[in-house]
């Protein structure tokens, strides 16, 4: 975490999205978050590995897109975001090389 926060910060990036980050309920909020930055997570339940985080500037507008996130699809993770006057919808995808077709 502490490379990924230093790189993050360094880069000046706006939204960052992260794939198999092996979070569980086990491990808190606190443990994951960079400064300056919403952290939107989606965690795999149903076994270990897979995950998602999306971190977004905090000074941009941003909220889960709720019906997209709850999609049949489990590891994706979608957020709707706005930028000066347009909304735009982002989304956070893994496809885990033992998923079926």
């Amino acid at each position: 975490m502490s490379e990924l926060r230093d790189r993050v910060n360094n880069g000046a990036y706006d939204i960052v999205g992260i794939t198999e980050t092996w979070a569980s309920e086990s491990i808190n909020d606190a443990e994951l978050t960079i400064d300056g930055y919403n952290m939107y997570r989606k965690d795999r339940t149903k076994s270990r590995g897979g995950g998602l985080i999306l971190y977004i500037s905090s000074t941009i507008r941003a909220g889960i897109n709720e019906a997209m996130t709850k999609s049949e699809f489990d590891e994706s993770l979608w957020c709707n975001v706005e930028l000066s006057c347009k909304k735009v919808l982002v989304g956070l995808c893994y496809r885990s090389p033992t998923s079926t077709a």
